[in-house]
């Protein structure tokens, strides 16, 4: 359903793939896929956006699969007024 709806660019000096959305009513507006030299993921970005007559909504996803994650949400919803929220977690592997 997404084929046709995103430009996807390739920066090869640090190995990102960057996907930017063409049609705007795709709530996904922006993912950086960063990898690593050895071909792994080292952190990947999700910018997610919506709009409407009731609310406006973006959210920022950061994810580092090696140490943890964060979401910074932001939203205006019309009667309840402005809100932010960050969420962040970390990954530790036990041995």
């Amino acid at each position: 359903a997404w084929k046709n709806g995103y430009r996807i660019e390739s920066n090869h000096h640090n190995g990102s793939v960057i996907y930017t959305r063409l049609d705007p009513k795709l709530r996904t507006a922006h993912v950086t896929v960063e990898r690593k030299p050895d071909g792994g993921i080292r952190h990947i970005v999700v910018k997610n956006q919506a709009k409407n007559m009731l609310y406006e909504v973006s959210e920022e996803l950061h994810y580092y699969p090696d140490s943890g994650y964060s979401i910074l949400k932001q939203q205006d919803v019309r009667i309840i007024g402005k809100n932010t929220y960050l969420v962040s977690g970390s990954i530790s592997s036990r041995r």
